[in-house]
């Protein structure tokens, strides 16, 4: 638990809010969705070559035992991928910065852009906006921390040996999602975008429901895909939303505060999803929950959208005067 929950889970945290603002400082505020969702792409592809990788080392490192009993070499997977990435990450880490700080004085539109618009984590906190937008991502986050297991058991089912297509599908999915719904918010506005993915995540929830005992294999690849595509396309959508609600300049810890939603989302729905199956015998009820959750969240979209209008808008941003 220690090692994997805390020390995994503060990496990939650290992951996130890291990468995401020094990228989107760089570009105008109009590509703000596109340059986040290409960030986080990359989380989701990660799968893509992680998961065969893994296996062949587990492989390659495999002994066996004084009973004659095959061992996967788990131990030394994990040390050769810990080792990898601490060489890797640190090294194109120092590639990392931040643009030089633009001057009101010399004329700078993305100093003026910014400027009045930038809340540090004390102020964006006494917001009713980021109450919001922190219970909406919950919802987006609780979907795919949820159902992500279910549709890759559900790709065994249907393609037994090839099940490791429903992996790469869903992690294209994700990816996907991310890109795509970056670009989208980018010119419809982050909340209808919010707003649609909501919809359509709930509905793949119940669509998911009623096949989940089995379908044919084209459906089931669709299914993991939009179930990829929805989860991904929250990992750009807030971020974007939070540079947009709340400034760039602490972008960073703000979205990092906003980002606990997802890890709270993680720890409660998976959780509270195995009690439901220990108590009911079923996880039934947990699709309808999580459905449930997910047309709140939509719901929700309309009280950020209100929020946001009745906020003093000091310059004129293309994905918030949509939103």
């Amino acid at each position: 638990m220690t090692g994997f929950g805390v020390l995994a889970g503060t990496g990939i945290g650290f992951g996130y809010a890291a990468s995401t603002p020094p990228a989107v400082k760089w570009f105008p505020p109009q590509r703000t969705g596109l340059i986040a969702g290409i960030v986080v792409a990359g989380f989701g592809l990660a799968s893509v070559y992680i998961a065969p990788l893994a296996t062949w080392l587990l492989d390659a490192f495999s002994t066996v035992d004084a009973a004659g009993q095959l061992e996967k070499g788990v131990s030394k997977t994990l040390l050769t991928f810990g080792l990898a990435f601490v060489v890797f990450v640190s090294l194109v880490a120092q590639l990392i910065r931040n643009p030089p700080e633009p001057t009101a004085a010399a004329g700078d539109a993305k100093a003026s852009s910014t400027s009045g618009r930038d809340m540090t984590w004390s102020q964006m906190l006494t917001t009713p906006q980021f109450y919001v937008l922190w219970v909406m991502y919950f919802a987006g986050a609780a979907a795919g921390l949820t159902f992500i297991s279910v549709a890759q058991s559900l790709g065994k089912k249907s393609l037994g040996e090839l099940a490791f297509v429903a992996v790469v599908v869903l992690a294209v999915g994700n990816a996907g999602g991310r890109i795509l719904g970056g670009v989208v918010s980018d010119k419809i506005g982050r909340q209808w975008t919010l707003f649609g993915a909501f919809v359509l995540q709930a509905s793949t929830v119940l669509v998911l429901y009623f096949i989940r005992s089995g379908a044919g294999w084209q459906v089931v690849l669709l299914i993991v895909a939009l179930l990829g595509a929805n989860y991904g396309a929250n990992l750009s959508l807030f971020p974007s939303a939070s540079k947009d609600y709340f400034g760039l300049r602490n972008f960073g810890v703000n979205y990092g505060f906003l980002f606990t939603a997802w890890g709270l989302a993680g720890l409660i729905m998976p959780w509270l999803n195995g009690r439901i199956t220990d108590m009911t015998g079923s996880d039934s009820l947990t699709y309808f929950i999580i459905a449930t959750v997910l047309v709140l969240g939509a719901a929700a979209t309309f009280v950020s959208r209100s929020l946001a209008a009745a906020r003093p808008k000091l310059t004129a941003e293309p994905a918030e005067s949509a939103a």
